[in-house]
């Protein structure tokens, strides 16, 4: 059907214009007031049918097809539930979408196979024509006039789809009309010329211009026929766009609902990056706190150790006991350092003798052997004895060493505290000097304590 090609999807779709009226109560339940709205009977098919279908339908009970209302209530229980029915429904039409989209498949098939099988019989129309022309149909009607066949023509290979045969069809084709046109002038000219001429030869003109338009008569059909056909072959092409186009429509929705998924995604994972990052880096500024408070405890506590190794009591700083105690270090270090100078000048004193002694040794070879024996063990007696006492004197100075690196810092720390001022700790007198400072300042803010009050004063 001709009108049916140019059907489109809104002429597909059922009438629903003035059907909003308000129906009575229980019409629409009622089996005899027709199918029930939005039921297997009253639903429209989703594959493509027409309208002169669906009106030419026959009844259920005529048919030999079963519909889907037929499958619904065939499969139905008597005990069904809402979802059952729906899932029944879901299922007939599901059936017979796929019964028709295998349907369409074959039909599609068929069409393809049919317009190969018409490229095919077109090559071998043009083949033909290629023949004809080589022959001299064209310009030779009459077969005793015509050429013999030229085989670099007439057995050519045939043309491949991709060629421009249909615009020279249509060269062809212009052709064949102005040569038509021209023919039908002179044909024109010569009757008008003659005809009053030779009155015995109407006769043959009058057939002779007969049979021409029975002729163009004819060609005139065959281009109806091939103008149809192309018609048709274009409707289907552009029926082939429409649904290439819905279902491109489709798959751009899917992308975009996908893309604003994805963005979706995308902000919360991103809202879920800064909210750890603010986390890490707050944990970050606590955790530097608390080791800066670490370290500061730490410190305090070496120092309070510091201080109770040397005899501190806690909670009592007493400057002049400290300043005492720093003068003792610093003249038992002076002591210890001494006595290691000495240990070390007695050291390479034995080490000078026992040279001389090998040396005396290996120059007098004739003395006794006992007597440099003797020797000798009471030079080595006398070198492992200096050595212990140097080794004794180191350790007593390494110990001295690490008792007064706290006490060092203790007292920088006081100083700093109390003035605000730095010390060299490995100046003795700096240190003296800093905490007769730190003992005026204190005196300044803290009164004396060992001094009597004036109630003893008085009682005295």
């Amino acid at each position: 059907n001709q009108g049916e090609l140019h059907m489109t999807q809104d002429d597909k779709r059922p009438n629903t214009a003035g059907g909003a009226t308000r129906k009575p109560p229980g019409s629409q339940f009622s089996p005899a007031g027709g199918p029930r709205p939005g039921s297997a009977a009253d639903a429209v098919s989703p594959v493509g049918e027409d309208r002169a279908s669906l009106l030419a339908a026959p009844p259920p009970s005529t048919s030999g097809h079963l519909k889907i209302a037929d499958i619904v209530n065939r499969n139905r229980r008597k005990t069904s539930s809402s979802a059952d029915l729906i899932k029944d429904f879901e299922g007939a039409i599901r059936k017979v979408v796929d019964g028709k989209r295998s349907e369409c498949d074959k039909l599609k098939y068929t069409v393809e196979k049919k317009r190969d099988e018409l490229d095919k019989l077109k090559l071998a129309l043009q083949d033909l024509r290629a023949d004809c022309a080589a022959l001299g149909m064209n310009e030779f009607p009459d077969p005793s006039d015509r050429l013999e066949s030229i085989s670099s023509v007439s057995r050519r290979p045939l043309y491949a789809k991709k060629t421009n045969i249909r615009a020279l069809e249509e060269q062809l084709r212009l052709k064949g009309v102005d040569t038509i046109a021209v023919m039908r002038k002179t044909l024109t000219y010569e009757h008008i010329k003659k005809r009053h001429e030779v009155d015995i030869h109407f006769g043959f003109y009058h057939a002779l211009e007969t049979v021409f338009f029975q002729g163009e008569k004819a060609w005139l059909i065959q281009s109806k026929a091939d103008l149809t056909i192309e018609l048709r072959e274009k409707q289907q092409r552009l029926q082939e766009y429409h649904r290439v186009e819905l279902s491109a429509s489709e798959a751009l929705n899917q992308v975009q609902t996908r893309l604003v998924q994805l963005k979706a995604d995308i902000a919360a994972e991103i809202r879920l990056y800064e909210t750890e990052l603010h986390l890490r880096q707050r944990w970050v500024k606590e955790k530097a706190k608390f080791e800066a408070f670490y370290a500061k405890q730490s410190e305090w506590y070496r120092h309070k150790d510091a201080f109770g190794r040397l005899g501190v009591p806690g909670g009592v700083v007493n400057p002049t006991q400290i300043i005492a105690m720093c003068s003792t270090h610093a003249s038992l270090k002076q002591e210890l350092q001494l006595r290691q100078a000495e240990q070390e000048q007695i050291l390479a004193a034995t080490k000078t003798r026992i040279d001389e002694v090998k040396a005396e040794l290996q120059q007098s070879q004739l003395g006794s052997v006992r007597s440099s024996d003797r020797d000798l063990h009471d030079a080595q007696a006398e070198l492992a004895v200096a050595e212990k006492l140097l080794h004794k004197a180191r350790e007593e100075y390494e110990y001295m060493q690490q008792v007064l690196e706290p006490v060092k810092a203790g007292i920088q720390q006081i100083v700093a505290q109390v003035i605000g001022k730095k010390v060299d700790t490995d100046n003795i007198h700096a240190i003296e000097n800093a905490l007769h400072m730190v003992e005026k300042e204190l005196l300044i803010i803290v009164p004396d304590l060992t001094a009597p009050s004036n109630d003893e004063v008085a009682a005295i």
